[in-house]
């Protein structure tokens, strides 16, 4: 045993151990009750936020004669925001001002000042009516039956969700088109003129397209073509027919996003077939009646078409097509040609096209 009475205590110097943090076990209802406590508290304040927020809905009923434009609101509470509808299409707009305005594009209207309460959903209409040369927007707000109405249209478009369109078309197609290369082969008694050629004429067939991507297209064309004299005359007829198949990739330019307006610009291969001439001028001094043969021949096309989207399964297009053929005579009955611009004819021509196609 130390007898402590024999030291000197002032010399001794005491340590101090450093303190162990003990902790509890913490119970696993205790954990989720703060997870939950902490979820509510969340919902809670995000509740609170988005009560705070009014909605707006915007809404385009389907209007065909104006179905080619976008109708374009400006929305105005903290920020400028433009909504862009498009025909038979509704936006939705999450609005944070306690006032708003809503003004059209290139319109002299004053802003409709909207000062929704707090959680509250305003609904607006906009009317495009198509002008000659413009087209006017107008906005006005209606009531949630009303709109409503409009919204359980089952084919109104949700402006949230991407549009899509049918891809795939099949069509048929008209023409009228005018040579490039005519020559006069008959003169009349009065002094006139009536002109042969190889190429334009009236014309009619079938196509099948698909537009793979935003910008590139494919199509496959058919048509039939007849081109007789201009101008025609009542004792003498000549007609030139050929079948011709086209194949045409295009590069496609979108207006206004493309869902409703394209315009197509390309070229390809124009191949001819069955190319005749019939000859009927019997009537005529030196007249015969025969039809002359030619090969067939390839050729080349470049065309620039406006296509319009009317309906989403529905379109309708517009546009010029020139084409550069140059045929060679082949057989014939009874007269042989004897000139060049009759056994070796071009025919290039400008055609006026117009279609209709069903896009599936």
């Amino acid at each position: 045993m130390v007898n402590l009475d024999s030291y000197d205590t002032k010399s001794i110097k005491f340590y101090r151990t450093t303190p162990v943090n003990i902790r509890k076990k913490t119970s696993f209802a205790t954990t989720s009750m703060k997870k939950i406590t902490f979820i509510a508290i969340l919902h809670a304040f995000c509740f609170t936020v988005l009560a705070q927020q009014s909605t707006l809905v915007l809404i385009r009923p389907d209007n065909h004669f104006a179905s080619s434009q976008r109708a374009k609101v400006f929305v105005k509470d903290s920020v400028v925001k433009p909504l862009c509808l498009y025909n038979n299409s509704y936006a939705i707009q999450k609005l944070k001002g306690d006032t708003i305005q809503l003004y059209e594009a290139s319109s002299s209207r004053k802003p409709l000042v909207v000062a929704p309460t707090p959680g509250a959903t305003v609904y607006g209409l906009v009317t495009v009516w198509p002008g000659f040369w413009s087209v006017q927007t107008e906005l006005n707000l209606i009531d949630s039956q009303k709109a409503q109405g409009y919204l359980l249209n089952p084919k109104i478009l949700d402006l949230r969700k991407p549009l899509t369109r049918p891809m795939m078309r099949v069509g048929i197609e008209l023409g009228a088109g005018f040579g490039l290369n005519d020559f006069a082969i008959i003169q009349t008694t009065e002094g006139d003129e009536s002109k042969l050629g190889y190429g334009g004429g009236i014309m009619y067939g079938l196509m099948v397209g698909n537009q793979f991507t935003n910008h590139f297209d494919l199509e496959l064309s058919y048509r039939y073509a007849d081109r007789g004299l201009t101008p025609h005359l009542e004792n003498a007829s000549i007609h030139f027919t050929r079948h011709l198949v086209n194949i045409t990739p295009s590069f496609v330019i979108p207006i206004q996003g493309g869902y409703y307006q394209r315009v197509r610009v390309g070229g390809g291969l124009t191949m001819a077939f069955d190319a005749k001439q019939k000859w009927n001028t019997s009537e005529l001094q030196t007249g015969f009646k025969d039809t002359w043969i030619y090969d067939n021949a390839v050729g080349y096309h470049a065309t620039l078409v406006y296509e319009l989207n009317f309906a989403k399964n529905f379109s309708s297009y517009m546009g010029l097509r020139y084409t550069d053929i140059t045929y060679a005579f082949k057989q014939s009955a009874i007269a042989v040609p004897v000139i060049d611009k009759l056994t070796n004819p071009r025919g290039n021509s400008i055609d006026l096209l117009i279609g209709f196609s069903y896009h599936f």
